[in-house]
């Protein structure tokens, strides 16, 4: 079976900024790009953490609904967040926990907490100290009667110390396009002005 190729109809999409004179993948900007994608990572993530403190807006206040949406946005949040930190293939950048945090080593806790959710709960089924299973029985004389238990707890506690995060390793990220883009504009010899889309 072929792989689907996911960039079809991408030309459509950046049409305008072709007919605008806009090229594509240009080789002097290949760090820039690089570091573009981990920029992605962390908006997402951050997107994500911002719709979590409104699920209730989309689904009733305290329902299975709004529980499986909030599992779902910090998943998605988490995940994002990890890939910055995680092995990455040809011409990705992953960011250095030691470097990151090296002015700021109070986020390192942080960080190891969303890494093991990361790990032990969104990635892989472990014991997260997130959610709980069990079989609840009641033994009568002629039967037994057996429940199935699922409990969660989201560490919506949690969220505020993730954003700080999150836009720490954003502006960090942030610093090393900057540093890019100047390595770009020394090679140049001329201004390279960024605009964002």
């Amino acid at each position: 079976m072929a792989e689907p190729d996911f960039f079809d109809g991408w030309e459509d999409h950046l049409k305008p900024l072709k007919d605008e004179g806009y090229t594509f993948d240009d080789p002097r900007f290949a760090h820039v790009q690089a570091w573009s994608m981990l920029l992605m990572h962390i908006h997402d993530a951050l997107i994500s953490l911002t719709l979590l403190s409104k699920t209730s807006l989309y689904e009733d206040a305290g329902s299975v609904e709004e529980l499986t949406l909030q599992q779902a946005l910090l998943r998605n949040s988490v995940m994002n967040y990890a890939k910055c930190f995680s092995q990455s293939g040809a011409g990705r950048k992953t960011l250095d926990k030691n470097s990151i945090f090296k002015e700021h080593p109070s986020l390192t806790s942080t960080h190891d907490r969303v890494m093991l959710l990361r790990n032990k709960f969104f990635a892989h089924s472990d014991n997260s100290g997130i959610d709980f299973a069990c079989l609840a029985s009641r033994e009568e004389k002629d039967r037994i009667h057996i429940k199935q238990l699922y409990t969660i707890k989201m560490p919506l506690d949690e969220i505020p110390g993730y954003m700080v995060l999150f836009n720490h390793c954003g502006n960090q990220i942030k610093s090393k396009i900057d540093k890019a883009l100047d390595g770009a504009e020394s090679k140049a010899g001329k201004p390279v002005v960024s605009g964002q889309s």
